[in-house]
């Protein structure tokens, strides 16, 4: 692989091309460009510090990887209420971020459904779901493949902080 390409190719596009899935790299970066997240958040976005960081970031974080692009959906006129953003709406900030604010799921979008509970009250709900994800999926060096819990989040108690200092981000603390 010469310099230029090593510095500019995308590395899930280097993943398709090691493990065989796209020949070239027009090939693979074709393929993400087929990859799309859609997430739908409930009303308690608009009173929810936690709720706006954990969508902030995911949102920072996926359009990165999701090359068709992150749409977000239920955000409504949504006031932004931590300092991650400068915009004063969320529909704004996310679509600073790079994703886009949509009214319905697109059709055309494959569908998996995994609802992160995250009440004003009982945020060890969340940091346990969390912790569930990452013990679960991690990638490998061949695919996704089911992992056990890494060791490293062995004994974590979800909302004791352990999270944190383990290795696993909870986005309610």
């Amino acid at each position: 692989m010469n310099q230029q390409l090593h510095t500019t190719l995308h590395r899930t596009a280097k993943y398709f091309m090691d493990s065989g899935r796209a020949r070239s790299p027009e090939e693979a970066m074709n393929l993400l460009q087929t990859f799309g997240l859609t997430v739908v958040v409930g009303p308690e976005i608009t009173i929810s510090r936690d709720a706006q960081i954990a969508l902030l970031t995911l949102v920072n974080l996926a359009r990165r990887t999701f090359l068709a692009g992150v749409e977000v959906i239920g955000l409504g006129s949504a006031k932004v209420i931590v300092p991650l953003a400068l915009e004063p709406t969320l529909a704004e900030a996310v679509a600073h971020l790079g994703g886009r604010v949509v009214d319905q799921i697109r059709a055309d979008w494959p569908t998996r459904h995994h609802r992160l509970h995250c009440p004003l009250h009982d945020r060890s709900s969340l940091a346990a779901d969390l912790e569930g994800l990452a013990g679960r999926y991690r990638a490998a060096p061949r695919g996704l493949e089911p992992w056990r819990r890494p060791e490293h989040a062995v004994g974590a108690r979800p909302g004791s902080g352990d999270l944190r200092r383990r290795g696993v981000l909870a986005a309610c603390r």
